[in-house]
């Protein structure tokens, strides 16, 4: 199985183009660990493991897991570069895209309460959606909506500009730009694509978010810390600025520099990407959410399967979920890119944090890199 899954992942890597940190916190008989323990680890891997890292000049946190074990932690680069505090796996950073996965969960605990089906069309939370007849839960999460893309565009791939938006953006009030974005969603036409296809669109998530919130009767995110951040103990997680300790930093002239405006500014704004990719976690808290994924803690078994139970799209519960070996995900805001992928048989994980974003480096493919390594090594 091994094997197989080095031989996936190296088809992945081929075609995947698609302040101080917090201490660690003690833990009690009642709360979960965070952390994964240590193992000694064969020292040939952790060298081409590290030198994968250098030759593409990697800045950031990159941990590799097996069988509930921390068999390789690699750290580039700084957290604070002003302050000299190193990336680690303690240190938080914004995880973007990744987030979707929290919401996609959350989806799936109002599912088993019997609060909300699948199968439940857009309309009957937004009675006056021109579409809302032609949207389900499931077409959401499965980026089948056909719902154009609020942030990007998806023929250049990019994210708009400030000068570009489509909707009035604040500095600072989080819920202006939440109502602003849905109203704008709302009156979108939605793309004319093959019924059931896949066209990855923010505006899905973004819409899941704002539905957990009218399910529930909670703000999302006290919905996610109420039912996920809390039982799994992950205090270095959460949707504040404040409890950022890493830097965002792009390459310049000067090597890396702090980034401070640039033209798609509005994305790190409070709110502007909601329930798409607003989060922030380290990698220690990470590896807690994978293994609470594995152990079927949040969500029951069938219901993540049938969360990631593969349509034709190829996406569902926040990841790519149509091969049948790894789900996997990339995430990227600012200057912060993500990945976490791992094994649907076996129990490996791979997650990357950095900070420290060059157009010479391909983000999406390290994770998969340094998985396809480690897998030549495990027994």
């Amino acid at each position: 199985m091994k094997k197989i899954l080095s031989l996936v992942l190296l088809v992945l890597l081929i075609f995947s183009g698609c302040s101080e940190p917090q201490e660690n916190k003690e833990t009690t008989e009642t709360t979960k660990p965070t952390t994964a323990t240590t193992v000694p680890v064969n020292p040939e891997m952790t060298k081409e493991l590290d030198l994968a890292l250098s030759n593409v000049n990697f800045k950031g946190v990159a941990c590799i897991y097996s069988n509930g074990n921390k068999i390789y932690e690699g750290c580039r680069g700084y957290a604070d570069l002003d302050k000299k505090v190193k990336n680690s796996s303690q240190a938080t950073y914004r995880i973007g895209s990744l987030s979707k996965q929290f919401t996609a969960v959350c989806i799936g605990i109002l599912y088993e309460k019997g609060e909300i089906s699948l199968d439940q069309k857009l309309i009957d939370f937004y009675p006056e959606c021109k579409y809302g007849n032609d949207v389900t839960i499931k077409s959401l999460l499965n980026m089948t909506a056909g719902i154009p893309d609020y942030s990007c565009s998806r023929e250049e791939n990019i994210q708009y500009s400030n000068d570009e938006l489509g909707f009035e953006i604040s500095t600072s009030s989080k819920e202006d730009n939440i109502k602003n974005i849905e109203e704008f969603i709302l009156n979108q036409t939605p793309n004319n694509v093959e019924k059931g296809s896949y066209e990855y669109s923010n505006s899905n998530y973004f819409l899941l978010g704002r539905i957990i919130e009218k399910v529930s009767n909670t703000d999302y995110e006290a919905f996610v810390n109420e039912n996920i951040l809390e039982p799994l103990n992950m205090k270095n997680t959460s949707f504040e600025q404040i409890d950022l300790t890493s830097t965002g930093y792009y390459k310049g002239e000067n090597e890396f520099e702090v980034l401070q405006e640039f033209n798609q500014q509005w994305t790190l704004y409070p709110g502007a990407f909601f329930a798409n990719a607003d989060m922030i976690s380290s990698a220690d808290d990470l590896f807690r959410w994978y293994s609470a994924l594995k152990n079927n803690e949040i969500i029951s078994q069938n219901t993540f399967d049938i969360l990631t139970k593969n349509s034709g799209s190829g996406f569902g519960m926040g990841m790519i979920t149509d091969n049948p070996i790894v789900y996997f995900i990339n995430g990227h805001i600012g200057a912060y890119t993500s990945f976490l992928g791992f094994s649907k048989t076996d129990d490996f994980a791979v997650i990357t944090l950095s900070n420290h974003f060059s157009d010479d480096v391909n983000f999406n493919n390290i994770g998969v890199k340094l998985g396809n390594i480690a897998m030549k090594y495990e027994k």
